[in-house]
Parts: structure tokens; C-alpha cells; sequence
């Protein structure tokens, strides 16, 4: 990702906004730290909810996404219309050096694999035979009641710390050759919110012909 580190705001955080309210801000704050601590090799100078010191938030009960971009001095706020898309079919994709651990600005790698879906609405990359993330978002399987997420994601996202810490879903290895095992799946994201009824079945899930 070195094209990503020499970019203005070579990561960024989107976050959903409704109501005036920025949901899940604790879990962006630590990956924010986390990331910032990686990349720049020390603590941040200034908190992610800086960026909207200031800034004049919709009303609305309608959905937005807010994105933040950020450097080692500063950050970059942007409020973007948001609609979400229902993703009912999954194209398995094999990406064997795969590397998307920071939330990068740069995310040709990603939308690489996901001009490869097909008739798919989004891909699901796995590499070296084990299930990680979508082009966008973590993926959830449904077994005997209890939802499942890969312990290897390409990105572990914020909802998805959420739920783990509220024992709403379990991670553990989920190989591509064993989602047959499993009854369904579904996709969360910061803006995606978690369903338990949400279930789209594995059958929806494609191999590449």
C-alpha cells in the first residue's frame, strides 16, 4: 500500500450519522489509534470527533455516511447521501497476497476484485482457501442459531468489534470449502446495521466457472 502512504489523507473512517449522532464513535476512536500509531509510529495529536467540531449536521432521521479522512496533522470530514444496497449474491474470489489491514484511502486492490463479480452483487475474498471480508464490509454465517464471522478478516470493522464484545457473534476460522456447513449469511459494516432475521442462503454464494 505505499501509494496509499504517500497520498494526502492516506486513511479515513467512515461513520454513520443520523439524527445528528455518530454512531458507534468508540470503536472508530480505537481503530483510529490503532491505525494512526501504525502508520505514524506514535499516539494521535487530535481525536477522530475533532473533524466535526464546527460542522453542520442534517437533521434528518435519514441515514448519512461520514467520512473522515485523515493524515498525521489533521482530518478531513465529508457528509455523503447514503442509500443502502441489499446484497443478495456473493461471488467467491481468490486473492492469495491479499493485504487490507488499515482502512487506506487507496482501495485499487479492493475495487479490483469487485469489478470481477459478475452478475454477483459483491464479492467474498478469500485467501488461501479461508473466507476474510466482502469488497466492503465483514461477512456473518447463520449455524444452528448462532452467527459466525472469520478470525482472519481483512479489516476487522467496528461493528463488527461491537458485536464480539457483546457476544452477539463468534469468530473462528471459516474455511471456503466449508460454507456449505453453514445456512446463511449476511453483511454489517458501520452503516450496515446487524439482523438477526436477515438471512440470504449460502446457495447465494457463487464459485467463479
Amino acid at each position: 500500500m505505499s501509494s496509499s502512504k504517500k497520498s494526502i489523507y492516506p486513511l479515513f473512517e467512515s461513520l454513520a450519522l443520523q439524527n445528528k449522532q455518530v454512531k458507534n464513535l468508540p470503536y472508530h476512536q480505537l481503530r483510529f489509534e490503532r491505525s494512526y500509531r501504525r502508520l505514524y509510529g506514535c499516539p494521535p495529536p487530535y481525536a477522530l470527533i475533532s473533524a466535526i467540531q464546527g460542522l453542520t449536521l442534517p437533521p434528518s432521521a435519514q441515514q448519512y455516511k461520514l467520512r473522515i479522512r485523515y493524515n498525521h496533522r489533521e482530518a478531513v470530514p465529508e457528509i455523503l447521501a447514503y442509500q443502502g444496497r441489499k446484497v443478495k449474491r456473493l461471488l467467491l474470489v481468490e486473492q492469495a497476497d491479499i493485504c487490507y489491514d488499515l482502512k487506506w484511502s487507496d482501495r485499487s486492490v479492493l475495487n479490483s476484485l469487485y469489478a470481477q463479480r459478475g452478475k454477483a452483487d459483491d464479492v467474498l475474498i478469500c485467501s488461501q482457501g479461508m473466507v476474510r471480508d466482502s469488497s466492503y464490509a465483514n461477512i456473518l454465517v447463520l449455524k444452528e442459531g448462532q452467527w459466525y464471522t472469520p478470525d482472519s478478516p481483512l479489516l476487522p470493522g467496528t461493528k463488527r468489534a461491537q458485536l464480539l464484545d457483546q457476544k452477539k457473534i463468534i469468530e473462528c476460522p471459516i474455511q471456503a470449502d466449508d460454507l456449505h456447513q453453514f445456512e446463511g449469511f449476511q453483511l454489517i459494516n458501520a452503516l450496515l446495521d446487524f439482523d438477526p432475521a436477515d438471512v440470504t442462503p449460502l446457495r447465494d454464494i457463487l464459485t467463479a466457472p
